[in-house]
């Protein structure tokens, strides 16, 4: 059913907003629209009896709208879920749509075997794992080169893996044998430590001692 004075006043290459040209027809933008395309017998707002397919969210709704719903643009369109089976579907809409003429029933159905192809096509691709691209930060990526490289340069490897052998060392992880080993070799060195400490120290006395008697008291002879 038409409406030839909002045609009139939108339609016929005037001022609308859900208009977009191209190269061969004129588009339409609104979500409501059956066909795509801006023409009197497509356009949502300029029929008070319309019929459209819409898919939102993976799920396939039947859109309708009746005269008597004009006036109230919140209660305008009737949404009926349809479900996931096609026949079914095909059903309802020739169920709901008995009134509606026969060009838009077919128009309605072409789109819901659209809808169908689509929601295969997610599946399959849900099935499949697919490749996300990601944004390269490449500021971040040098802070944190540079962070590592400060970090690499601050660390001992020599001392760190020292230690680290010494407590597996002490604990037992490589036997006992080479723990004994460890302790008399550390005793050794101490006890080398000690002597030599104690000879330089002689040797140092000595020094100081000779030292004190080379020097003699220089006297002014008259």
């Amino acid at each position: 059913m038409f409406d030839r004075k909002i045609w009139d006043s939108i339609g016929n290459k005037k001022t609308c907003a859900y208009r977009m040209g191209s190269r061969k027809d004129t588009l339409c933008k609104n979500k409501y629209n059956l066909t795509g395309i801006c023409s009197e017998f497509s356009c949502p707002l300029a029929n008070t009896k319309y019929a459209t397919i819409r898919f939102e969210n993976e799920k396939v709704l039947l859109c309708v709208k009746e005269p008597e719903r004009s006036t109230t643009p919140v209660t305008m369109w009737e949404e009926i879920e349809l479900g996931y089976d096609y026949k079914k579907a095909l059903e309802t809409i020739e169920n709901k749509l008995a009134d509606f003429d026969q060009i838009a029933i077919d128009r309605c159905k072409n789109r819901l075997t659209q809808c169908f192809e689509a929601l295969e096509r997610i599946i399959e691709m849900s099935k499949t794992p697919q490749d996300q691209l990601v944004a390269r930060k490449k500021r971040m990526t040098r802070r944190e080169k540079v962070r590592a490289l400060k970090a690499l340069n601050t660390i001992n490897f020599e001392k760190e893996v020292g230690d680290e052998l010494m407590e597996r060392l002490k604990t037992g992880v490589y036997g006992t044998d080479l723990l004994e080993q460890f302790e008399t070799a550390n005793t050794r060195a101490k006890n080398y430590r000690s002597k030599r400490f104690v000879t330089e120290a002689e040797e140092s006395d000595t020094k100081t001692k000779k030292k004190k008697k080379g020097k003699k008291k220089e006297t002014i002879e008259w």
